[in-house]
């Protein structure tokens, strides 16, 4: 079986508009992260056979972040300015999170960090995360 490149994990950005969407994948990425999640549902109670935790076998509620840190370079303002606009308005961003030989995933995410750094000997940096704000669709490879 062949291994997939880090590199590939690719996560874009709207760069377009809401009624014609353009992903654009987010510059001077080093790292990037699509997680998935689920709360589930703890059923437990004082009848549960020898005080074990029981789980209802569903979620709870589900969620998507997507997350990465890069350095910032001249061409990554283009796709960091949705991020900021999302920072400083609705905090909602249309997104999509590709991962290879799996597919992709595309929905609405809420901004919920968004972080610039820098070192004096050092490069400029940024990092944020997404966190889904409703349905994900999802893409097969």
């Amino acid at each position: 079986m062949t291994s997939q490149k880090g590199i590939d994990v690719l996560i874009k950005v709207n760069t377009g508009t809401e009624a014609s969407p353009e992903y654009t994948t987010a510059a001077g990425f080093r790292a990037n992260r699509v997680t998935f999640s689920g709360q589930g549902i703890d059923a437990t109670s004082g009848d549960s056979v020898g005080r074990w935790r029981e789980m209802i076998a569903a979620h709870g509620t589900r969620n998507m972040d997507l997350s990465g840190d890069g350095v910032i370079r001249t061409s990554t303002p283009d796709t960091i300015a949705p991020l900021q606009e999302a920072a400083f308005g609705t905090g909602i961003i249309k997104a999509q999170g590709e991962v290879p030989g799996l597919g992709t995933f595309e929905g609405d995410f809420y901004l919920s960090n968004m972080e610039f750094s820098g070192n004096h000997d050092g490069e400029a940096q940024y990092s944020f995360t997404l966190q889904s704000a409703g349905e994900i669709s999802f893409t097969a490879a």
